[in-house]
């Protein structure tokens, strides 16, 4: 008996080694051939493994001869109603027609502008040494920085104590196959438990909201964010201290851009007009809500911009700021959000965000 166990033992080991060699072999056939698979695997597959491949999953496979690296949050990559719905013109840039450029989108939801100037250190080198993707045809370039109003800021105070692991990058980058089971894995234990738990999530619909009403009658479905009214003076002025150092990082690791764009989205509160106090979104773990007035709105957005356009002309980038095609829309009464996600942009907003580009890059 002992002999068949261990011969069992000793067969098991064989076909867990091959097994794993197998899988790892497949593992590098998949990170080589990403800009190819990723297109065609579900947008799950994307969300569990590395963000440098949601570089792959946003481009539209054209030549790179002519390249615009785009650097934001989640607007960059064009998150909202559209991409909920399987839209394959979903946020800004797949809007964009007769453009002769192709984008490499470093923008990630959630980020803020450190987090998308680090993403671009991280993953640019590895998308264009270990796959497909053929950047050596590159000849001209251009950058865009999408720089949204509404928590960018506040993200960027969350970043500065943030380290940047190099090793877990590379881990992640290659072996997507294993971080995809690890993460599934991780995913459906979670469920479980709650299930075993019979842990039930409440409803915030059983508690009455004050969501605000704009002046044209568009009911908002939420605590909408603002331009960084929860931020004090100090606070705003070192995260923008912290968005100016990103500025010139990008400017360093691509210096031969033949132009430099920011592209101002406004925040949710000031695309719309409002009267007397909002409630809006808050980023205090004491509050669901922060209780600002359309003037301090309206003045901070004023200032944001103002000090961005004045560094920005300093540095060597053109802002183009996207709020008066917005407000012209949505004061006739037609929202450019939801109406199920009311933090990004609905296709009414991205394409007014895009003739504000387009007319910017006109212009410049």
């Amino acid at each position: 008996m002992s002999w068949i166990n261990k011969r069992i033992i000793y067969d098991f080991l064989i076909i867990s080694l091959i097994s794993v060699f197998l899988l790892t072999l497949v593992n590098f056939f998949f990170v080589y051939y990403s800009p190819i698979l990723i297109k065609i695997l579900p947008s799950q597959v994307t969300r569990s493994i590395s963000p440098c491949y949601r570089t792959l999953f946003h481009h539209d496979q054209e030549s790179l001869e002519k390249t615009n690296f785009v650097f934001g949050d989640s607007h960059s990559e064009g998150m909202g109603d559209e991409f909920l719905d399987g839209d394959n013109e979903y946020g800004i840039f797949n809007k964009l027609q007769n453009i002769s450029t192709s984008e490499l989108i470093f923008g990630r939801s959630g980020y803020g502008n450190i987090g998308t100037s680090v993403e671009f250190e991280q993953c640019y080198s590895l998308l264009s040494t270990y796959t497909k993707l053929d950047t050596s045809v590159i000849d001209k370039y251009d950058v865009t920085l999408v720089f949204y109003e509404g928590n960018d800021l506040n993200n960027n105070l969350v970043e500065i104590n943030s380290d940047v692991n190099k090793l877990k990058y590379n881990l992640r980058f290659f072996f997507p196959i294993y971080d995809f089971a690890y993460r599934e894995n991780i995913r459906v234990a979670k469920i479980l438990y709650r299930r075993l738990m019979n842990t039930t999530i409440k409803s915030a619909s059983n508690k009455p909201m004050l969501y605000p009403v704009t002046t044209s009658g568009i009911q908002l479905d939420r605590y909408p964010q603002s331009a960084a009214t929860e931020l004090s003076s100090i606070e705003l002025d070192k995260s923008l201290s912290i968005l100016f150092l990103a500025l010139e990082n990008i400017k360093r690791v691509l210096p031969e851009a033949e132009s430099f764009t920011i592209l101002y989205l406004p925040s949710v509160v000031s695309s719309y007009l409002f009267e007397g106090e909002i409630r809006v979104k808050s980023y205090s773990d004491d509050s669901e809500y922060f209780t600002t007035d359309k003037e301090f709105n309206s003045n901070r957005h004023d200032l944001i911009l103002d000090l961005i356009k004045s560094e920005a002309q300093t540095a060597g980038w053109y802002v183009c700021n996207t709020t008066p095609n917005i407000l012209k829309y949505t004061n006739n009464g037609i929202a450019v959000h939801g109406p199920r996600d009311w933090k990004h942009f609905n296709k009414a907003g991205y394409t007014l965000i895009v003739q504000a580009y387009k007319d910017c890059l006109g212009s410049m």
